[in-house]
């Protein structure tokens, strides 16, 4: 949700009820100054609102393999108290590398919950039991919960090989659920599981909560929310669009086109729109040296050409609304459906 989750789409989210995300991606310079306006804005959206002088409602994001820790810390400690109450990383390069991160932020900022993003069990593995940890060596990342994420439909960037919520959520909480009755677990013997991928509406999430999630994530669908900072073109996209199987896919040509590819390492690649771009690469009409010209000739808001991350779930986006009716909606909805069934 990086260049859509903003500072305003956090406070509508909280305001309903919700955890709000702020997607910073690579640019943790930001982060002392998003954390403000967040704070200014939920603040204000109550007269009877105290002013909020501690730690904040809210999730910041960073993707790890292109983003300073160090400048992360630095921000943190300028904008203290006014911390972020969730850590949310993605994109680690290896086990010690997450290790260096988590371990690092709870050092210094132990009141923070570390959320970790992962796309198979293998990685869930690597992070929970890794070799590190086979080894007798102490340095396990510190996580407070695993955000699961179903590659098969998550839109965005995610493992290029993966699998649907559907049967990885489920293998994923049964796998944690031997590690704790072997003891495995050093640091919590609980680890909550939030579903990510293909989630649009009140079904998705009961779903995610009856294959055994603890929570659940929308990305998609808030891209069509009134405060995603989203470009308006981009949203009537997401509401006219259906089909997304065949609608969307999952390759590397748009951070090829973007000239990101030689960053995100190689497991991964971004699910978006088929558009222009990738049709006349696909089909041997224009060489990639081409499209990348086209598409850095481009104007803003033409997504024919541009780069629209979106998950498979994009026909079940249908209007534009405000994220507090969203979330509400999705919840209740959830509520609902598991009550009817009880």
């Amino acid at each position: 949700m990086y260049t859509v989750a903003g500072p305003k789409l956090a406070a509508a989210v909280h305001a309903a009820g919700g955890l709000g995300c702020i997607a910073l991606g690579y640019e943790p310079d930001k982060l002392a100054s998003s954390l403000l306006t967040y704070r200014d804005l939920i603040s204000h959206s109550s007269p009877n609102q105290a002013p909020i002088t501690g730690q904040l409602p809210v999730c910041v994001g960073f993707l790890t393999w292109n983003c300073s820790l160090p400048i992360v810390k630095s921000q943190l400690t300028l904008s203290r108290p006014l911390l972020p109450h969730v850590i949310w990383l993605f994109g680690c390069t290896s086990h010690s590398e997450l290790a260096t991160w988590c371990n690092s932020l709870k050092a210094d900022f132990p009141e923070i919950l570390i959320f970790y993003q992962a796309g198979s069990v293998q990685e869930v593995e690597s992070i929970l039991v890794g070799e590190k940890f086979r080894s007798g060596d102490q340095e396990v990342p510190r996580i407070d919960a695993i955000v699961v994420q179903g590659t098969a439909d998550s839109g965005g960037h995610g493992l290029a090989n993966g699998a649907s919520l559907m049967t990885l959520l489920p293998e994923v909480v049964d796998f944690i659920c031997k590690l704790r009755k072997t003891g495995v677990l050093v640091h919590s013997p609980v680890i909550p599981v939030l579903a990510a991928g293909g989630i649009i509406d009140s079904r998705g999430v009961a779903a995610a909560l009856v294959l055994g999630a603890h929570g659940a994530v929308l990305g998609t669908r808030l891209i069509a929310s009134e405060e995603s900072e989203a470009h308006e073109n981009f949203k009537k996209l997401v509401v006219d669009t259906g089909d997304g199987g065949q609608t969307t896919v999952r390759t590397r040509l748009f951070d090829d086109v973007r000239e990101t590819a030689g960053d995100w390492p190689a497991v991964y690649g971004g699910r978006a729109f088929v558009n222009m771009t990738f049709g006349e690469w696909k089909s041997g009409q224009e060489t990639l040296e081409r499209v990348k010209e086209l598409y850095n000739k481009a104007e803003e808001g033409d997504y024919q050409r541009l780069t629209a991350f979106v998950g498979t779930g994009v026909g079940l986006v249908r209007d534009v609304k405000p994220a507090k009716d969203i979330v509400e909606e999705v919840r209740e909805g959830a509520k609902a459906l598991l009550a009817s069934f009880s």
